[in-house]
């Protein structure tokens, strides 16, 4: 049977949409949708199993919403759950994983949250065809991702997210491989009138080749087109974009993913002018004029993994466009680094490097200045150390010191926060039954 190349990305961007449907009826319908779709797709004779987790976490921030001025401490607990369902049968696999979290702090105001979520996905395996549809809701809190996806400052507050991933790849050759991917992210912050943040809902579709030259060396081509969203600010964005690149695995310890492309954006948006009006007495209205812009830049992607006896280390850098909570698209150029090492059969060091200069694709539209809290350069530092208490229970401490300098301003702002997390695990082990 020719190779297929099944790791099925879902993206789940983390942005919001102000003016969508009644979030509480989405994660009715969410769930709902969900929890029956696994019944009915799993009613034939499968292997069942479940395999619980849980985790309990306390953490101490100095600067919890990244200030730059007065920040505030916070101390906090993380109590959380997951069950993964699984169900198989030759063709079909599907997994439903329902998760809860209850966030509460003993020093710190308003950073509160009750974050639940639920993914169903589903992947089909024929000769020559593989196709999976993937559907996730979550409720989190914007906390759990601040510290690169905003800009500015830290605007806490709850959001909604619900994401669908359909992708098909299909084997044309022992060789050749073609694929068609499509996302669906629609996301909305509770109280976005009170942040800032903007929602959006978010369009994205891909189109690839994939070609195997031999057992080290794989090239391929994506075009990607894509629309953003914010109906609040009146503001939207087409783009479109075209990679190449290739996969090369040097030998079993050492694999290198590099791709190069370009992308073209359409900003679509209403600026405003003030317009005299004389009738029926003198006074100033201002006019709506439907504008566009076009933007243009290169993308890419590098990926570096090398593999030791007792350690790895994994060297990532991109440079994209991605939605944002501010009203624009993004522009990207990211740099990640962490390795890993045990320590002995139970103990495991990690560390890890992030550098990011992020800003807004709308940045000189000036009636979308908004969307500059989106620049800034975003420097962070990890390191971990977990323990493997026995095979289902594993204790973990670990430190994360960021930086933040914002460059959208007219004076640049800088803050850094220093964090510390305490945590017990618990992965259980799967527990199989079969079906009928």
């Amino acid at each position: 049977m020719p190779k297929l190349h099944t790791n099925f990305q879902s993206i789940a961007h983390r942005a919001d949409s102000s003016g969508v449907e009644n979030p509480k009826r989405i994660r009715s319908n969410a769930v709902t949708f969900a929890a029956l779709a696994f019944i009915v797709t799993n009613a034939g004779a499968a292997d069942y199993s479940w395999t619980p987790q849980a985790k309990l976490m306390t953490r101490v921030d100095d600067n919890v919403r990244g200030a730059s001025r007065s920040p505030e401490t916070a101390w906090g607990f993380d109590t959380g759950a997951s069950i993964n369902f699984l169900a198989q049968t030759a063709e079909i696999t599907s997994e439903l994983i329902p998760r809860v979290n209850a966030r509460r702090f003993a020093v710190g105001d308003n950073l509160d949250a009750d974050e639940y979520s639920i993914i169903f996905n589903n992947k089909w395996r024929l000769e020559k065809l593989v196709s999976a549809v993937n559907f996730m809701y979550a409720r989190d809190s914007t906390l759990t991702t601040e510290a690169t996806d905003t800009g500015l400052r830290n605007d806490v507050t709850d959001r909604d997210t619900i994401t669908v991933t359909p992708s098909v790849y299909y084997a044309v050759s022992d060789r050749l491989t073609a694929h068609c991917d499509f996302l669906f992210s629609d996301v909305a912050y509770l109280t976005s009138g009170a942040t800032g943040l903007v929602g959006y809902t978010y369009l994205q579709g891909s189109a690839g080749l994939q070609y195997q030259w031999n057992d080290r060396v794989e090239s391929f081509v994506t075009i990607t087109t894509s629309d953003f969203n914010a109906a609040t600010v009146e503001s939207s964005t087409r783009t479109y974009s075209a990679q190449i690149g290739g996969v090369f695995h040097w030998d079993p310890t050492l694999d290198l993913t590099a791709s190069m492309g370009w992308n073209v954006s359409a900003i679509d948006f209403v600026s405003t002018t003030p317009v005299l009006v004389l009738n029926p007495v003198p006074h100033v209205e201002q006019a709506r004029n439907p504008n566009s812009v076009w933007v243009n830049g290169p993308v890419a992607m590098v990926s570096i993994q090398k593999f030791f006896e007792s350690s790895n280390l994994r060297i990532d850098y991109s440079r994209a466009v991605s939605p944002s909570g501010r009203g624009s698209q993004s522009s990207a150029d990211r740099l990640e680094a962490s390795a890993s090492r045990k320590l002995s059969d139970r103990l495991t060091l990690t560390v890890a490097a992030l550098y990011e200069m992020r800003s807004s694709q709308a940045q000189n539209i000036r009636d979308l200045t908004f969307s500059q809290d989106l620049n800034r350069d975003y420097s962070e530092a990890r390191t971990s150390l977990r323990y493997r208490i026995g095979d289902e229970w594993a204790t973990a401490v670990s430190f994360r010191y960021g930086y933040r300098k914002s460059t959208g301003g007219l004076a640049p702002d800088t803050a850094d926060t220093n964090a510390v997390y305490l945590s017990i695990e618990y992965n259980g082990m799967p527990k199989r039954f079969k079906g009928e």
